[in-house]
């Protein structure tokens, strides 16, 4: 797992991601959440059908709760950064557990 900044240790994946880069949804589905949640900063969560994406790291969110989205469709961009390049968190949950996104997010 990844070590997370809050102690814990995660199934997800942390992307380097270029300052100010768009951020496009890696599946088809519909949006469950988009917004601040906890000490995460803003995520999204997708519901893919058999899984859920969650986005994590985001600066800005360009969606709403509710609406569909596909795969590759902007959903929001990194933070501006002049230091150290800001880390998108990606995590798949399958019934509410974490799994390994390698096979829902590889290249088709």
């Amino acid at each position: 797992g990844v070590q997370t900044t809050h102690g814990g240790t995660s199934k997800g994946l942390v992307l380097a991601i270029h300052t100010d880069a768009a951020v496009k949804s890696p599946v088809a589905g519909i949006v469950v959440f988009a917004g601040d949640f906890r000490s995460y900063g803003r995520i999204v969560i997708i519901d893919a059908c058999t899984h859920d994406v969650l986005l994590a790291g985001l600066s800005r969110i360009d969606l709403l709760a509710g609406q569909p989205v596909t795969a590759g469709q902007p959903i929001g961009a990194m933070a501006k950064s002049s230091g150290d390049p800001p880390a998108l968190y990606i995590e798949v949950r399958s019934d509410g557990r974490p799994v390994d996104p390698a096979p829902l997010l590889a290249p088709r």
